[in-house]
């Protein structure tokens, strides 16, 4: 009976060192392949890894670039709040200015008035003719030559053609001591008229400085 066993057990040997080769080349070619695969994954992260790496630092380099951006802006903004700040402060003074120039005016205006309603010498003399020289001056002729001493003032008569006469003038022809005070009036409103520019385009710069939109309306009233 042990010997049949023996018998038995040496016909099987070739089959099961045949299915052990099998099972050994399996295992070495799924070995190959599995280092193959670890291989290619590892390729793959490698690139990827310097893929990232690249925008990383186009990413830092953007992060950099805004920062300086922000720290322009602020430095731009900061700036512009100390421009306000001065127009503020000029505007305010401009206004008071403005006040007092007006308040003044009218009560030279009501002065005038009064003196020519209950006076007739301040009537005639706001009719008297001023100087040449003076009128010249002052509606923006050409002023001829005096000679002042301690007695007389002459007027030096040029060579003909070297002045102007002082004829059709840019500005009204001042002739008598009204025509100074309407002169003098005037030159207030101008002022004023200037001063409301300068309101408007101190309004326009502070409407861009936040990015506000601006309207030219009430550009020319005046403070009062």
């Amino acid at each position: 009976m042990i010997v049949n066993t023996l018998r038995r057990v040496g016909r099987g040997l070739p089959s099961v060192r045949l299915l052990v080769e099998y099972m050994m080349i399996g295992a070495l070619v799924a070995l190959v392949a599995h280092a193959v695969l670890a291989w290619s994954e590892r390729s793959q992260l490698a690139q990827r890894a310097a893929q990232l790496e690249g925008q990383l630092a186009a990413v830092e380099s953007t992060l950099d670039a805004q920062v300086a951006i922000n720290t322009e802006q602020d430095a731009a903004i900061a700036r512009l709040r100390a421009l306000r700040e001065i127009d503020r402060q000029a505007i305010a003074g401009l206004h008071t200015d403005l006040n007092r120039i007006t308040l003044r005016d009218r009560a030279l205006r009501q002065r005038i008035t009064h003196l020519e309603q209950h006076s007739d010498e301040a009537k005639a003399f706001l009719d008297i003719d001023v100087p040449d020289v003076l009128g010249c001056l002052l509606d923006g002729g050409p002023v001829k030559p005096v000679i002042v001493t301690q007695t007389r003032v002459e007027v030096i008569t040029p060579p003909q053609g070297l002045l102007q006469p002082c004829e059709e003038p840019p500005l009204p022809r001042v002739e008598t001591v009204r025509d100074v005070l309407n002169q003098t009036l005037a030159w207030r409103l101008a002022y004023e008229h200037c001063a409301a520019q300068v309101r408007c385009v101190a309004a326009w710069v502070q409407a861009a400085s936040v990015g506000q939109p601006w309207s030219p309306q009430g550009c020319g009233e005046e403070g009062e």
